[in-house]
């Protein structure tokens, strides 16, 4: 506060008195109005910091929401992050330049290609290379449609795996975007079981077919037989009559052999299941056959698991199989090669929900081969390319591996060898001792 300047000491009659007291009587009124300045911009002050203060706690409360929803979206963000990773179809996202801006886990597992390689580069150089000729879409697509396929996809490791697709125009609360979705799925093991399914059904009814025509057909057999027998004595000493009496004979023998083949690829099979090491049954069972590899010039090569697998199985049957497949290998190697026979224990897949793992068997020859056109039929019965042959050894193989809950599968090429590949059920595993 200012303080009121007097000057009655002064005579007031002096004209310097009254042009100083007139001088006074302005200051004083300066410092009236400075000190209700003063004053005022004091109570200005006080409401700006009220309201800065107000401000600053709106804008505490503002960042705390703010970060509250910053941090809700990291974790939806997570979330579908998660979700996308664990899918088990392969999800790619193309932009409208053609470059890829998603790839998940399973993409990866499908393609065998890591996500580091491709994001952030065009698909057409780097995931177009393994696709077939006929996925024909090349991105940017510049087009709306939805299109969907099936086809073979190579992988990085050069295997092939047979993969679904769908490509969809990505969109955004109705409004179309120039990115698409690719969503595609390993369908390689549903169609194996597709074609096991239909392949049983069509044995299914054939063997239904060849139980029939064999009861008909040995009731007569037998009588010609006994008829020839009968006619043999009659000829005495005729030699000529003699042999051909011999080759009805011989005959009847031989549909004898093929009915009998038939009726055990078409009966129910009773198998006495215990547990086997499948690689001691596999060196008892080639043991016997190994003489005839030898003979003609086949190098017999084995290749097993490091683990001695353990299955339920009936020996017998088992041995049955093994011994079709050697002999089926050692006809396709008239001029000698090699036969590789191999285990590997295999995580459980689609075929065997409920077993701990599975076991697979192969037997690979470098022979020659079978035909694409072949390949389809060599399970069913009668079916030979062999000049001898009956048709039914792989029939019964395969019959007694579906007895074992198992697949059997063949891979050949015209002129390029074959490979028998036998998955069964573990029940086990032991470490080798040898």
């Amino acid at each position: 506060m200012y303080e009121k300047i007097s000057g009655k000491q002064m005579n007031d009659k002096d004209p310097q008195f009254k042009r100083r007291e007139e001088e006074i009587s302005t200051l004083n009124q300066a410092l009236y109005h400075f000190d209700l300045s003063a004053s005022r911009l004091q109570d200005s002050y006080q409401q700006l910091q009220q309201r800065i203060d107000m401000l600053n706690l709106e804008l505490e409360e503002k960042n705390e929401q703010l970060e509250l929803n910053l941090r809700e979206r990291e974790r939806d963000e997570e979330y579908l992050y998660n979700i996308l990773e664990s899918l088990k179809s392969g999800v790619v996202v193309v932009d409208g330049k053609g470059e890829i801006k998603t790839f998940n886990r399973a993409a990866e597992r499908i393609t065998g290609i890591a996500r580091e390689e491709v994001e952030g580069k065009y698909f057409n150089q780097t995931i177009k290379p393994l696709l077939p000729d006929d996925f024909t879409r090349v991105f940017p697509a510049g087009d709306s449609i939805k299109s969907e396929g099936e086809f073979k996809l190579k992988r990085r490791d050069g295997s092939e795996v047979r993969v679904k697709f769908s490509v969809t125009p990505l969109k955004e609360k109705g409004k179309e975007l120039e990115d698409n979705v690719i969503i595609f799925q390993e369908v390689t093991k549903l169609r194996k079981l597709e074609e096991k399914a239909e392949r049983n059904n069509r044995l299914a009814a054939m063997g239904e077919i060849a139980v029939s025509i064999a009861h008909e057909v040995r009731n007569p057999l037998g009588s010609i037989e006994l008829l020839a027998s009968l006619l043999k004595r009659e000829v005495g000493s005729d030699e000529d009559k003699k042999k051909l009496t011999d080759h009805i004979l011989a005959g009847v023998k031989s549909i004898d052999y093929i009915i009998n083949n038939l009726l055990l690829f078409c009966k129910p099979q009773h198998p006495v299941f215990k547990k086997v090491n499948i690689h001691a049954f596999l060196d008892e069972s080639i043991l016997f056959i190994l003489p005839s590899l030898k003979q003609r010039q086949i190098e017999f090569i084995k290749k097993y698991d490091s683990f001695d697998p353990l299955i339920l199985g009936d020996l017998e049957l088992l041995k049955q199989v093994s011994l079709n497949l050697v002999w089926n290998a050692i006809q396709a190697m008239p001029q000698g090669g090699e036969l590789i026979v191999s285990t590997k224990i295999v995580d459980n897949g689609l075929e065997f929900p409920n077993a701990t793992g599975c076991l697979e068997i192969r037997f690979a020859d470098s022979g020659v081969g079978i035909s694409d056109h072949d390949k389809g039929k060599i399970f069913n019965p009668f079916f030979t390319t062999k000049e001898k042959g009956t048709g039914l050894g792989l029939a019964i193989v395969h019959s007694i591996i579906e007895v074992h809950d198992g697949m059997i599968e063949a891979e050949s090429s015209d002129g390029q060898g074959s490979t028998f590949t036998i998955t069964l059920p573990l029940v086990g595993k032991e470490e080798r001792r040898d």
